[in-house]
C-alpha cells in the first residue's frame, strides 16, 4: 500500500489528488480520506468532486475507489452526490469504478458500497 499523497497528472495539470492506493488481485484500489463529512459546499462542486475522483481512477484503469472520512457519517448531500453520479454514468453505460464511502475511519469504521 502507498500511503503517500500522489497527483494522478492530466494532460495540462493533475487531476486529481489521492490519498492511498493499493493493488490486490481485484484490481488497483484508489483512495481519498479527509476529516470533513462533506466533498464540498454546493451540489455544483460536489458533483465536480465526484467526477474527479471517478476520472482519476479511469486515468490509471483502478476498479474502486474509497472515499473516507473520520466523521461518524457522510453527509447526506456527499452520499447523493456520488450516488447520483454513478447512477447517471452507468445509465449512460460508462465505465466507473465501485466506489465505497468508509465512515469512522480510525474508529468503528462502516463501509457504504454505491
Amino acid at each position: 500500500m502507498d500511503s503517500e499523497e500522489f497527483e494522478i497528472p492530466g494532460e495540462e495539470e493533475p487531476i486529481v489528488e489521492m490519498d492511498f492506493s493499493l493493488s490486490t488481485t481485484d484490481g488497483i484500489w484508489l483512495g481519498e480520506a479527509k476529516t470533513v463529512d462533506s466533498l464540498a459546499d454546493t451540489p455544483r462542486e460536489r458533483k465536480r468532486e465526484v467526477c474527479k475522483l471517478i476520472e482519476g481512477c479511469l486515468a490509471v484503469s483502478a476498479s474502486r475507489l474509497i472515499r473516507a472520512t473520520t466523521q461518524v457519517s457522510w453527509a447526506e448531500t456527499t452520499v447523493q452526490a456520488v450516488r447520483n453520479e454513478v447512477v447517471g454514468r452507468r445509465m449512460a453505460r460508462k465505465h466507473t469504478p465501485w466506489i465505497r464511502l468508509l465512515t469512522d475511519a480510525g474508529g468503528h469504521a462502516q463501509c457504504v458500497l454505491l
